[in-house]
């Protein structure tokens, strides 16, 4: 992820090196250059905690690795900002921004802070619930004939009870 993140640097013409920014995470004005100098950052603190380990430096190691770590969240918190930027297009996103459209850097959609944006629960309508009934008919009536297998009427009422 790292690299990748250098090379999308190098072609956007931003030179330098992740981490010379110090501990402070302030890489720039821009998310991705911050996401590259917090990951370079962890990737250093992990060098560290693995040399720790090989020096026997327990306690060493586990600062480290919580330097590694705050580096991470620091660099997917940039990431994730510059996916939002990146949605947004170059204008500035504003309230008339289709929050369905907007989504984390694994690409799930963001859970807002507001109650009724949320546009992927889908009610039901009335040929879903006839749809639904008819099905919950067949499972029942197939339960109720005996010569069925037993594995599949043991099926049957399992499906029937976690309903």
């Amino acid at each position: 992820m790292l690299d990748e993140m250098r090379r999308q640097q190098g072609q956007q013409g931003q030179g330098g090196q992740p981490g010379e920014q110090g501990q402070s995470g302030e890489g720039g004005g821009d998310p991705e250059g911050r996401a590259g100098d917090a990951l370079g950052r962890a990737e250093q603190a992990m060098r560290e905690a693995e040399g720790a380990l090989g020096r026997g430096d327990g306690q060493g190691a586990l600062d480290a690795e919580g330097r590694a770590l705050q580096a991470m969240r620091q660099g997917a918190q940039a990431m994730a900002e510059a996916q939002r930027g990146n949605q947004r297009g170059p204008g500035p996103g504003g309230p008339g921004e289709d929050a369905a459209q907007r989504t984390d850097p694994l690409g799930r959609p963001l859970r807002s802070q507001e109650y009724g944006d949320d546009n992927t629960v889908k009610v039901p309508d009335e040929v879903d619930a006839q749809r639904a009934r008819r099905v919950l008919e067949e499972l029942r009536r197939r339960l109720e004939q005996p010569e069925r297998p037993q594995i599949e009427l043991d099926y049957l009422e399992r499906l029937l009870r976690g309903l």
